[in-house]
């Protein structure tokens, strides 16, 4: 995992906590407005919080 990817999954999982969003889909709009560009980054990201997700089921 790059440093990039680590930082935007503590983005995301800090947007997903806060903002309650529990669909990935959501999620990654909001990503996407916050880092334009670096969507291969914010996928990666995303794919790491859907299986933590699926593991601990929150």
């Amino acid at each position: 995992m790059t440093t990039t990817v680590f930082e935007m999954l503590q983005v995301a999982v800090n947007i997903a906590r806060d903002l309650q969003v529990a669909n990935a889909l959501d999620l990654r709009a909001l990503l996407i407005k916050r880092y334009p560009g670096d969507d291969a980054a914010i996928d990666q990201a995303l794919d790491l919080w859907r299986g933590y997700v699926r593991r601990h089921g929150c």
